[in-house]
């Protein structure tokens, strides 16, 4: 059974310090630090290959009814399977608790199939359920004419939205690795200089910086594949606000820290991807 991923996620705040090297997969492996990629087992907080059958038990990774986690063609790294979404708003996996995700210094990194070069889809979100507002959602946006690689955060200080859009156009029925980043430095007692950065397959980051606070929801859910706020508790659906993925995604990776260039470049692996623990 995996390791209860709300446990390692509520670590994951403004300020916070992560555990070193914690890990969350499938088969409960430890990443290899010792291997040749170990550089990448720094600063890891989660990771799901997405490869189970569906309605596979996942400890706190909930799994929606009717997402398929099914045999396809369509995957990373050899695998058998892959994550598989219609664009339903209903399907995804959720993480109760997990909305204070998004303050501070991490890095998502995440393989997409989109199926869809014309609709927006949601890859994360997390969800203040108290005054219906995002805190962070990062999805692949059609811009009306492009699919672009998309990272928001919603602002409590002025109630705005700041947005770091990839400048790379996303093709439809291919493999891309999208990686986001937030960086956080001190620059002195009370103030800090962020920045929200998009980066696809090993390209330079672009990015959008501010110097005042994300908001960082403590009661909301974190969400991989669709914008949630709850499940119910009898009948198991989703309760969505829509922008559910259309495509595939696999070996999806949080870091608690910023991955540098020579990392994106491992994980990138020449455009094959490399797949935890990370030993070759």
């Amino acid at each position: 059974m995996m390791k209860l991923l709300s446990t390692l996620l509520a670590t994951i705040s403004l300020g916070s310090v992560l555990y070193p090297q914690e890990a969350w997969d499938r088969n409960h492996e430890a990443c290899d630090v010792n291997g040749s990629y170990g550089a990448l087992c720094v600063g890891l907080s989660g990771y799901a290959r997405l490869d189970e059958p569906a309605d596979t038990p996942r400890g706190d990774l909930l799994e929606c009814p009717g997402t398929d986690v099914a045999t396809s063609t369509t995957t990373r790294f050899g695998l058998a399977r892959s994550a598989s979404f219609d664009g339903s708003s209903t399907k995804g996996f959720i993480t109760y608790g997990g909305g204070g995700f998004g303050g501070g210094t991490w890095t998502v990194a995440v393989w997409v199939y989109p199926t869809s070069v014309t609709t927006t889809s949601t890859i994360l979100s997390t969800m203040d359920t108290s005054i219906g507002k995002q805190g962070l959602t990062l999805d692949l946006f059609y811009t009306g004419s492009a699919l672009n690689a998309r990272a928001r955060s919603y602002m409590q200080d002025t109630d705005t939205i700041l947005t770091a859009q990839s400048t790379t156009n996303l093709t439809v029925n291919t493999w891309h690795l999208v990686v986001f980043q937030s960086a956080h430095s001190t620059i002195r007692k009370l103030y800090s200089t962020q920045a929200l950065k998009v980066s696809v397959n090993n390209g330079a980051f672009t990015s959008t910086a501010w110097t005042n606070s994300p908001r960082t929801n403590s009661s909301g859910n974190l969400v991989i594949g669709k914008s949630d706020s709850s499940v119910h508790p009898v009948t198991g659906a989703c309760n969505a606000m829509g922008g559910g993925f259309t495509g595939y995604m696999q070996g999806f990776a949080l870091y608690g820290r910023a991955l540098t260039a020579n990392d994106l470049s491992v994980l990138w692996n020449g455009g094959q991807g490399r797949d935890f623990p990370f030993s070759r």
